[in-house]
């Protein structure tokens, strides 16, 4: 099948009333493009989807009891259909330009079977540092870090489910779970690129920018940093992370190095 034919799916994944944003945000109808909206529902009557999405031929709404954003994408994942996969949440924006930048990098670098783009706020303002130039994962220059809304990939190849000790919803962390499947999905062998274009709108910051405010993202760092470099590579990245924050520095490691206890040993 040549990239012409080929399906982008938008996988939005919501819980409870949150389905409201959904309805609110920018869904543009495209010829090329369908929206899978994966709704965790966990109210005590059953669940009605909203007619401006029930009417839509080029959405479906799955419905599903369940808890924690990690189990939420992974159910996503598993009812998806498309060519190429886009990873999304409640309360990012498209436009038209965004799904055309997306299926021409694929067709740019028909070696990918994954791609790591940027995300911006809605004036179109980057969140975070990006690279300039494009690089071939895990090279990622210093600093750099995946969120889940810049996640594309083709379907074919295995790849890992989503590990449900981390995000949004989870029992201990509060974030990270698009950076430990982005490293298991290298691990499985996809050979995964950043390109360095914008390709969806939120009006937020991720989860992770919290690390100072948050000792739920700070104990998630820990655990991301072990799930990518083992306990003693965590160990002294997180020492030297909490050193170079000249503030709190103990208390930062101590929350850090729980996560890496966390994920270890599997108990708080």
């Amino acid at each position: 099948m040549n990239m012409a034919e080929q399906t982008l799916e938008v996988l939005i994944c919501t819980v409870d009333e949150r389905i409201s944003n959904v309805v609110r945000n920018i869904l543009p109808p495209c010829p090329f493009v369908k929206y899978l909206v994966s709704w965790q529902y966990n109210g005590d009557s059953s669940a009605i989807v909203p007619l401006s999405l029930a009417n839509r031929e080029d959405v479906e709404v799955i419905v599903h009891k369940g808890y924690g954003l990690s189990a939420n994408r992974n159910y996503a994942l598993c009812k998806s259909t498309g060519d190429i996969l886009l990873i999304s949440d409640d309360d990012a924006c498209y436009r038209p330009e965004h799904f055309s930048r997306i299926k021409e990098a694929f067709r740019l670098y028909a070696d990918a079977d994954m791609l790591l783009f940027r995300m911006s706020d809605l004036a179109g303002r980057v969140f975070k540092p990006y690279p300039v130039d494009t690089y071939v994962y895990p090279h990622m220059p210093y600093g750099c870090y995946v969120s889940s809304l810049e996640i594309a990939f083709r379907r074919g190849k295995p790849v890992p489910l989503f590990d449900v000790r981390f995000g949004l919803g989870s029992d201990y962390l509060a974030c990270g779970e698009e950076e430990v499947f982005v490293y298991q999905a290298y691990r499985l062998g996809l050979h995964i690129r950043y390109v360095p274009v914008v390709v969806v709108c939120t009006p937020h910051a991720t989860t992770g920018c919290s690390f100072r405010d948050n000792v739920r993202v700070r104990r998630s760092k820990g655990a991301v940093l072990y799930m990518l470099h083992g306990f003693w590579g965590a160990f002294f990245r997180c020492l030297l992370f909490a050193f170079h924050q000249k503030q709190h520095t103990w208390s930062f490691f101590s929350d850090m190095f729980s996560g890496i206890w966390y994920i270890k040993h599997g108990k708080k």
